[in-house]
């Protein structure tokens, strides 16, 4: 569910650097957490309305997520930890 829902994927050694990409598939939220050898990234998302999708996340000091938007997120407004996209 993490790799997926929520979205978050490692792509680098040591988790140094996240993808965070989440698919809706059909939910109005969810939220996970990824352990890395720094400490563990929380991400989570929420449906605000139809067309707004809500994303927050927090990671340790020497973590990097990168946010990817993929198809299930085409159309939408993405606001990301308070910023809009």
């Amino acid at each position: 569910m993490n790799r997926i829902v929520v979205g978050l994927v490692p792509v680098e050694p040591a988790a140094n650097k996240i993808r965070l990409s989440p698919y809706l598939s059909g939910l109005t939220w969810a939220k996970g957490t990824i352990a890395t050898v720094k400490g563990v990234v929380n991400a989570e998302w929420k449906l605000t309305d139809a067309n707004t999708v809500e994303i927050k996340y927090t990671a340790p000091q020497g973590v990097t997520v990168e946010f990817a938007k993929n198809p299930s997120l085409e159309g939408k407004t993405i606001i990301l930890n308070g910023k809009k996209l």
